[in-house]
């Protein structure tokens, strides 16, 4: 017998038990002992009651902590992220200026512009001057170069994209050792300063931040003979990867030199002007030192002393000092404002960087996560009295009935079991809610900045790189934002490394876990950051959909001047017709082996508009019953390089 909840809501449950009663009126049910066993008081109810109280009370402890450490974790993948997009990007602009230095064309005009006196008259009027400027013009629009400079062993500017900088000495000669690098035969990046003209004619005369990568011009005995530099603007690119580096709505990430000076752009440019830090029209890389102002700004205080004489902030003092860090406590950044961040120093590079997030907004998120785990533990109190009354009311009226009709009895005993059966379904799935806010902390909380917040921790935490980062990605690429650092990889340490990183994933998961990858493979020209991306995504996915003791199979191999990278599972497949739409952002398979799987459908969505930007193409094979099948072909490059087999 199956009595509903719609009867029991519209007060019909008299109705229906006498209904019920009549039906087994009728049968006789001898030797059937009518008796109400284990009845369900409202004393049963309390123990239970304070069970919940207590467990809520150490889970909501141990999900605030939880939550500081997932932050942390995205912190740091956050900022292990950043630092490899901007090493590749130095990797590659230094590439770009080392090939151009080793051109036949460079190297003969500035031979000649050597050989000429080093003034400004006699190199504007020389034919290598126009010659270099019409010969750069299509380099510097293929490559965002904003000017160069041809320097002599004197320090003297021979050529230059700028009639203003030649013959007169050059900027960087300033910077100790830094153009002593080059002369030794190196390629070297500058960090952002101020320019020594402006670099817009007709416009401010501000002189605004510029940068410059340098590499040797060797002449025919195989010395170094001058110097190439390429001017660089910082807004379009160096400080583009701090900006799209950025957690939850408060979150930054920047860089800093030496001297505790901003070299990126703010991202509260609007709050440091209101604060007076900056002034209007200008921005805050290079005017804005990393201190701690010991009030907070933001809320119109001021602080005691002048800003030169303020300390570093905790972060910076470390940072500068050579240190790597992270503080979930709280400190003040140079706005006043208390931040958890991760730093680090890179030497390499000559700059730290951090990515700090408010404490305010973690602390909001703990207290929507401890409000809705109260709701629910406060609803599972609510549920367990009203099933402790109800069960108290018709124990009462199962005795109060008539003993001799045990017909009507048995419609009794029936009634309670099918209550019984109805209540448990919500009270289960209120139970699933709050094991899911300890299992998957950052899962839909209410507003959707708590949900796009849950989102970026779960992504972070599970990818170092990458976060930081799939939504991010999702509306980088959808604006036309995400930029490409193609680089000759070689393709055989990427595909371990993803390997490496999805081992553990399909260990604890109990599934099978294999790769193939084909004898002497080269190299592909590839975003390192985005090919990892892609695979990762596409593993994880197989993994993740693959029951235990199922087996999911990576095979890599080079097929008619492409990389072919095959991941084989043995999942429960995907129903032809929803095949075509799984790339689409949101889409998930209707038929999964395990509905209670986490995610939002966007790995898929990300790995095929990465593919795309590689003019590559992800194809989806699939059986429902046996398994499914994804082919990324990517194309390699002209390059090849041979594996790394230490």
């Amino acid at each position: 017998m199956h009595l509903s909840i719609d009867n029991i809501s519209k007060g019909n449950i008299d109705n229906s038990l006498l209904t019920h009663s009549k039906q087994i009126a009728g049968q006789e049910f001898l030797g059937v002992d009518v008796r109400i066993k284990n009845a369900i008081t409202l004393k049963m109810v309390l123990p239970a009651i304070l069970v919940i109280v207590l467990g809520a009370w150490i889970t909501l402890g141990k999900i605030e902590d939880d939550v500081r450490a997932a932050a942390g974790a995205s912190l740091k993948s956050m900022l292990s992220t950043t630092q490899q997009a901007v090493r590749s990007w130095v990797h590659e602009k230094r590439s770009d200026a080392l090939l151009w230095a080793s051109t036949r064309e460079m190297q003969d005009h500035s031979a000649t512009l050597l050989k000429i006196p080093h003034t400004k008259v006699a190199l504007l009027s020389s034919p290598a001057q126009n010659y270099l400027r019409n010969w750069f013009r299509p380099v510097a629009t293929a490559k965002g170069f904003k000017g160069f400079f041809i320097i002599g062993p004197d320090s003297i500017n021979l050529a230059s994209s700028r009639n203003e900088n030649v013959g007169n000495v050059n900027l960087l000669a300033k910077q100790h050792g830094f153009l002593d690098k080059i002369w030794a035969g190196e390629t070297a990046m500058s960090l952002p300063q101020y320019s020594d003209v402006p670099l817009e004619r007709g416009t401010s005369t501000d002189l605004p931040p510029t940068m410059f990568v340098g590499a040797p011009i060797y002449s025919s005995s195989k010395n170094v003979s001058a110097v190439l530099l390429l001017r660089i603007d910082p807004f379009t690119h160096f400080t583009a990867l701090f900006s799209s580096a950025v957690l939850g709505v408060s979150g930054e990430t920047y860089g800093f030199n030496k001297q505790g000076q901003l070299i990126s752009e703010s991202r509260f440019d609007d709050d440091l002007r209101k604060a007076g830090l900056i002034s209007d029209g200008h921005k805050s890389i290079l005017n804005i030192q990393i201190r701690d102002p010991q009030v907070n700004l933001l809320h119109g205080e001021k602080s005691v002393e002048p800003r030169n004489q303020l300390p570093l902030t905790l972060m910076a003092e470390s940072a500068i000092a050579g240190e790597s860090g992270m503080n979930l406590e709280g400190y003040r950044d140079y706005r006043g404002v208390p931040v958890i961040g991760a730093w680090l120093w890179d030497s390499a590079l000559g700059f730290g960087m951090t990515t700090e997030i408010d404490v305010e907004e973690v602390s909001q998120f703990q207290s929507t996560t401890r409000l809705v785990f109260i709701m629910f533990s406060a609803l599972s109190i609510l549920t367990l009295i009203a099933v402790g009354i109800l069960f108290e009311k018709n124990r009462a009226q199962a005795y109060a009935a008539n003993v001799k009709a045990q017909a009507a009895n048995r419609a009794k005993t029936l009634f309670l079991a099918a209550m019984s059966h109805e209540l448990r379904t919500p009270l289960n799935a209120i139970i699933g809610f709050s094991d899911m806010l300890v299992r998957q902390y950052f899962g839909p909380l209410g507003s959707d900045k708590n949900k796009e917040y849950a989102e970026d921790i779960h992504t972070s935490g599970t990818h170092l790189l990458s976060l930081v980062s799939d939504v991010l990605d999702v509306s980088s690429i959808e604006f036309g934002e995400r930029s490409m650092s193609k680089e000759q990889l070689v393709l055989e340490d990427v595909v371990s490394e993803c390997y490496a990183m999805t081992a553990g994933q399909a260990q604890n998961k109990g599934v099978g876990y294999t790769k193939v990858v084909q004898e002497n493979l080269g190299s592909i020209h590839a975003d390192r950051r985005a090919l990892i991306q892609i695979l990762v995504n596409i593993l994880s996915n197989a993994i993740k959909f693959t029951p235990k003791d199922g087996e999911v199979v990576l095979r890599v191999a080079d097929k008619n001047g492409c990389s072919v990278i095959e991941v084989t599972d043995t999942g429960q497949g995907i129903p032809a017709d929803q095949i075509p739409t799984l790339t689409d952002p949101f889409i998930r398979g209707d038929i999964d082996f395990d509905k209670t799987q986490d995610g939002l459908g966007l790995g898929l969505s990300i790995a095929k508009s990465l593919a795309d930007l590689h003019d590559g193409e992800i194809d989806i094979q699939s059986t429902v019953g046996k398994g499914t099948t994804v082919t990324i072909t990517l194309p390699n490059g002209a390059a090849r390089l041979e594996p790394n087999t230490q």
